[in-house]
């Protein structure tokens, strides 16, 4: 399967490039679909979520307290938004330093480790999958940091092999 690296243009900012991914074939980018599915029923929750997003694009960067980091295995730089005890959603992302931010999709948590619910695993291991392709994309210089280290340019395709 490969995905594009898109930038939400909406929020990003001097602070922080924020880009989202859209899978082969798909008509909208795995951050909209997850506004979309869950705008109605998590409201606020969405809308602190996107605000948090903008403040870091224009703002502030994406600051290591804004996350909960090492949400996937060690090293693959995968991260949910932290929320505020009590809040439900959880929107996956990969964070590679407060410059760049890559946002995945999410869905309500509802048990103690996304690995137990089957639509955050889905999620995770999914991003967990696009950072490894990134990784090997950053190394055989297909994709590459801008010369501040605040940026990603070259060919933004991650290809990676079918399971």
């Amino acid at each position: 399967m490969n995905y594009r690296i898109v930038p939400v243009v909406q929020l990003t900012g001097p602070a922080c490039h924020i880009y989202t991914i859209i899978r082969d074939g798909a008509s909208d980018t795995a951050f909209h679909e997850f506004l979309q599915q869950h705008d109605t029923t998590y409201y606020q929750e969405v809308r602190d979520i996107v605000l948090q997003l903008e403040g870091m694009g224009k703002r502030t960067g994406a600051r290591d307290y804004f996350f909960k980091l090492a949400e996937g295995r060690l090293g693959d730089l995968v991260a949910a938004i932290k929320d505020e005890p009590g809040r439900k959603l959880r929107l996956f992302c990969i964070r590679f330093n407060n410059y760049v931010l890559i946002l995945g999709g999410g869905a309500p948590k509802n048990v103690r480790a996304w690995e137990n619910d089957p639509d955050l695993s889905k999620v995770a291991h999914e991003l967990i999958a696009i950072s490894e392709g990134i990784k090997e994309a950053l190394k055989n210089k297909t994709l590459k940091w801008n010369e501040e280290g605040t940026d990603l340019t070259g060919d933004l395709t991650i290809e990676l092999e079918d399971e």
